[in-house]
């Protein structure tokens, strides 16, 4: 894979320019909750993208703030939501509130800071427990965030990855691909079997690969986040993973 730093300097730049944009938005205390949350996503989306950058000019400190900010946005979002579902009395329920949160899990073991860790953590605790009687076709993901948070918490589990592996089965064949590995991995977390953690790190990185045509065309091509960020999780549990791939960097 062919690295261009200049055009990858380009590309942060313009990232950190539209994220002050963003900012001085936030600013305003006139902006609506909705536009809160939505503006939120869009920062914590483009400082995860930045985190990336970060990573491949070789800036690790920077990266890990750009990390821990991307946490702070996607919890702000969050919260924001809440606000926002309060004041306009919505009855409908957050389709991509597992999604936000895994996201927020991935930035926030990357980031290395403990306080962003935890929050995330506690945030999670907030998911609406109605969630899966109006998403059941997005369970997996709900599961996954339930697991994530559970291994944080040095918790059991076993059932959340459970329930996680038994709505995979109804996705189609290529969610399948993606979503198997990701329970695998947490199931050799939780049972410290470092041979099927290695095996579903190799599977998302080859998965990985194998999504990109040619050369990355975006931040999130460059790396495999979830092999990444689930390496990270199992290092805390003791697991060391070893495996070399150009979309796994190894200063991390």
């Amino acid at each position: 894979m062919e690295i261009d730093t200049t055009e990858i300097s380009d590309e942060l730049q313009r990232l950190k320019d539209r994220v002050q944009k963003h900012q001085s938005e936030l600013s305003d205390s006139n902006v609506p909750p909705k536009r809160v949350y939505r503006v939120n996503g869009f920062i914590a989306r483009k400082a995860q993208r930045i985190a990336i950058f970060q990573i491949i000019l070789g800036d690790l400190s920077q990266a890990n703030q750009w990390f821990k900010r991307a946490v702070e946005h996607h919890i702000s979002r969050y919260k924001a939501y809440e606000e926002y579902a309060i004041e306009s009395h919505s009855q409908s329920h957050w389709d991509s509130e597992p999604t936000v949160l895994r996201e927020g899990f991935y930035s926030a073991l990357l980031s290395g800071d403990e306080g962003v860790i935890q929050e995330i953590v506690t945030v999670s605790s907030m998911m609406d427990p109605e969630y899966p009687n109006h998403h059941r076709d997005l369970l997996h993901e709900y599961y996954y965030v339930k697991a994530l948070a559970a291994l944080l918490q040095d918790e059991d589990a076993r059932q959340y990855i459970a329930n996680m592996r038994a709505f995979i089965e109804d996705l189609n064949p290529d969610l399948v691909q993606y979503f198997e590995p990701l329970a695998i991995a947490l199931e050799g977390i939780a049972t410290h079997d470092t041979e099927q953690l290695h095996e579903a790190i190799e599977q998302l990185v080859e998965y990985h690969a194998a999504d990109i045509a040619d050369q990355p065309s975006s931040a999130q091509e460059y790396v495999c986040l979830p092999a990444l960020a689930l390496s990270k999780l199992a290092e805390r549990h003791g697991l060391e993973v070893d495996i070399e791939s150009e979309y796994i960097p190894q200063e991390l």
